[in-house]
């Protein structure tokens, strides 16, 4: 039967499949996850190789963290005014503004 570890049994299952050297700085719990810090990108990527790291009663899968982990888009509807002093009334026209402004639309 597979159980949620303990963050000690976790640090000991590193510790027994990579070594002491191998020991990760800091564990935090992220429910129903977990994220490991590593003191060096080799040691990092070291344990990331293998794919998942397995302790008494439990398995963990390993993967990178990125910023999207987790992340879930929604749509919203907030109206912001935007001033374009500045902006050459030529390329006030909706395309160039459109460019311009693309990169800061998902803030």
């Amino acid at each position: 039967m597979h159980t949620k570890p303990l963050l000690k049994d976790i640090y000991l299952a590193v510790q027994n499949r990579y070594g002491a050297s191998a020991q990760p700085t800091k564990i935090a719990s992220f429910p129903p996850d977990f994220i490991l810090y590593f003191p060096t990108p080799h040691i990092r990527e070291t344990v990331l190789s293998h794919g998942s790291m397995e302790g008494p009663n439990f398995t963990l899968s390993l993967s990178p963290w990125t910023n999207e982990y987790r992340c879930q888009k929604i749509p919203y509807n907030t109206m912001v005014a935007v001033n374009t002093e500045g902006i050459p009334p030529q390329a006030s026209v909706k395309e160039c503004l459109s460019t311009l402004l693309r990169p800061y639309r998902n803030i």
